[in-house]
């Protein structure tokens, strides 16, 4: 009897911890399902996070080539900009350069016309034609090569005298008509019959006047002008 007594009770403790092992081995099921469910949810999530960062990786390498090509373009206008600034000093430079050559063959050539112009004066109380000949052949040329550069006579002589274009080095008095010439003079009247006398008129120029090809005054004409009150 006692040994079924004992065998009773060794049963229901083995019926009690067959029942707590499978309680706990349910309960485990359970967790381990719970863990199997997170870890599909992880795995969806994670394979969505690496298809953002694939999306996320092509737009940035797209970003880059857009910036880098732009960045290329930049570079190669901010080359050109510097070569066009190196060109245009260097062309700056050069119009420097012959902006002072032209300046300086505009003075040599006003220096030699003075001197012809002198020179001629002078011949003309010697008579030598030939040379006075030579000379206005000079003055021409040098007229020329001032009107290629640019520059241009200004016509004084014979009008008023004007302070902006010219400088009035001296005066004169007006020759008078010798009596014998009055008649021939009325009778050359188609010529003259209306000509009246300018108030300080020019009446010899010494150093012509030249204005450039914009009309803005290079130099002063030198001139004698007739006296006023031989106009009165």
């Amino acid at each position: 009897m006692g040994w079924n007594f004992w065998k009773r009770k060794r049963d229901q403790v083995v019926e009690q911890t067959m029942a707590q092992v499978q309680e706990h081995l349910t309960r485990i099921s359970d967790r381990l399902k719970r863990l199997e469910k997170h870890i599909s949810d992880s795995s969806g999530s994670m394979a969505e996070m690496n298809e953002q960062v694939r999306k996320l990786s092509r737009l940035q390498y797209k970003m880059g080539q857009d910036s880098l090509s732009k960045l290329e373009g930049l570079s190669a206008g901010l080359t050109a900009v510097q070569n066009w600034q190196d060109k245009y000093l260097l062309e700056s430079a050069r119009l420097d350069v012959y902006e002072q050559q032209v300046a300086y063959l505009e003075e040599v050539l006003l220096t030699w016309l003075d001197d012809f112009d002198l020179l001629a004066v002078r011949l003309q109380k010697t008579g030598q034609e030939m040379w006075q000949t030579l000379v206005e052949k000079w003055t021409s040329q040098t007229l020329q090569a001032l009107q290629v550069l640019g520059l241009q006579e200004i016509k004084v002589l014979g009008t008023s005298f004007n302070p902006q274009i010219a400088e009035c080095i001296g005066t004169v008095c007006r020759p008078s008509t010798p009596a014998g010439q009055e008649n021939a003079a009325s009778d050359q009247g188609s010529e003259k019959e209306n000509q009246t006398i300018q108030p300080y008129e020019v009446a010899e120029v010494v150093k012509r006047g030249f204005a450039n090809e914009y009309g803005n005054l290079k130099r002063k004409a030198h001139v004698i002008v007739y006296e006023e009150r031989d106009h009165e």
